[in-house]
């Protein structure tokens, strides 16, 4: 085997794991870097629109805010209005939701990356051909906050600013959930590839039993064919939903942790390890917990079916060599030499002469494992005591605060539950939340 060849194989040995959690598409950075979401090309786009009159690019162009001339060359404004006023006739691109405003939204969510809020930012809607003297006054200030910030402008102006927020903010709020389906999808899509080629094993070995029963008469082909359909989506909707789940928690877990100052970095692969390793534990806890099954079997199944699993993976990783295919198929090899060897061994032990070689064995295992079910069953309770006394705390306070009428309580709520996702609200006072539901522009959003 060829060096380049040898290379690619331990590369592939040690991507071979468990969890193979693709990053279909990388997530939006925690920490806010104004480098990553300005688009210089796009910006000189919306300059020159604005400036072009039927097909002719123009000298001058009329501020959308307060309706005067402005300049496109610096200099003519300083000859027009004078060098101390030139930055009321001279103009800048500006972008009607500030950059940071929207990553503070976005950071939270794991199916977009830099690149989407990038184009969100700088799209038709967001951008706008203003005064230097308003667009440096306003700074990193939305439409909105600058309203509130200068009284003295006009009824006409505030109106203006307005319409331009609002047209922005429907227009980027529409392009974010397309980019998040989308992604969405890619990843659970990803997802659920990556969990077909880890249960290999128990697909082979559905496989197997399927055509088995088929052919003994047990089955009609068609009912296999269901059979193992049914077994094959389980198997596509977990993958895809751990993906999913995996990634966007770990964004949201991370984008808080930036939020409160904490050194704490979660990846979707080990988030997803631990929502895999819950669903492995809950499994095992089924087959415990089976009456029907002995504890003994119990246990020594969950073990192969461990064993098959990574070796599976194994097998994925040693035919990656050779690509995609070649790594499905080292796997389906392996997979079903493993399910060989495991049924086998599976009904020598269905043998008396093994089941009493194994009596001491498995009368340890059994009493280990109703120790576990009663210590399970009492933090259950102990569990769902906690849940229902947290709930009916929760319901009377809520009881109080309309008793009394306290708004404070419904203010820490409502911010509350907009910070996690990412909304700003941060009402201090009645006057502020009145003031907010008394603009019919105003709308919740979470």
């Amino acid at each position: 085997m060829d060096e380049k060849k040898k290379e690619t194989l331990q590369h592939s040995l040690k991507q071979s794991h468990l969890i193979t959690q693709h990053q279909v598409v990388d997530s939006v950075s925690i920490q806010f870097d104004r480098k990553n979401y300005v688009d210089p090309k796009k910006m000189q786009q919306a300059k020159e629109a604005a400036y072009t009159k039927d097909g002719k690019l123009m000298k001058t162009t009329k501020d959308p805010i307060s309706g005067k001339t402005l300049h496109r060359d610096g200099a003519a404004a300083v000859r027009k209005v004078g060098l101390r006023k030139a930055t009321t006739a001279k103009s800048n691109t500006d972008h009607v939701i500030p950059l940071k405003e929207i990553h503070s939204v976005a950071k939270y969510n794991a199916f977009l990356s830099d690149e989407d809020i990038k184009a969100i930012a700088n799209r038709e809607a967001n951008l706008s051909e203003i005064s230097q003297h308003t667009n440096q006054s306003k700074g990193g200030d939305s439409y909105r906050t600058y309203i509130k910030k200068h009284p003295e402008l006009s009824e006409s102006e505030k109106a203006a600013m307005l319409r331009a927020h609002r047209k922005a903010a429907t227009d980027g709020h529409l392009k974010m959930a397309q980019n998040t389906a989308k992604n969405v999808t890619a990843t659970a899509v990803q997802g659920a590839k990556d969990a077909l080629i880890s249960a290999a094993p128990t697909l082979i070995n559905q496989a197997v039993k399927d055509i088995k029963s088929v052919r003994s008469g047990e089955m009609s082909t068609g009912e296999a064919v269901k059979d193992f359909a049914k077994t094959a989506g389980v198997v596509v909707g977990s993958g895809a939903g751990v993906a999913v789940v995996s990634k966007g928690g770990a964004q949201i877990i991370n984008a808080v942790a930036s939020d409160l100052k904490l050194s704490v970095e979660v990846t979707p692969a080990q988030l997803g390890a631990v929502v895999t390793g819950c669903v492995a534990v809950y499994n095992a806890i089924q087959k415990l917990s089976d009456p029907n099954m002995d504890t003994g079997e119990a246990l020594i199944q969950i073990a192969e079916d461990t064993l098959c699993m990574v070796i599976s993976n194994l097998g994925y990783g040693i035919g990656s060599v050779f690509g995609p295919v070649g790594g499905m198929i080292c796997s389906a090899i392996l997979s079903y030499a493993c399910n060989t060897v495991v049924q086998m061994g599976r009904e020598y032990r269905a043998s008396k002469k093994f089941l009493e070689q194994s009596e001491k064995f498995l009368a340890y295992a059994r009493e280990r494992s109703e120790q576990f079910r009663r210590e399970l069953a009492q933090y259950a309770a102990a569990t769902m005591e906690t849940y229902e006394r947290v709930m009916n705390d929760t319901l009377q306070s809520i009881s109080q605060c309309i008793e009394h009428q306290d708004p404070d309580i419904l203010f820490a709520g409502i911010n509350k539950a907009g910070a996690v996702f990412g909304v700003r609200y941060q009402f201090q006072s009645f006057e502020e939340f009145d003031e907010f539901m008394s603009d019919e522009d105003n709308v919740f959003v979470f």
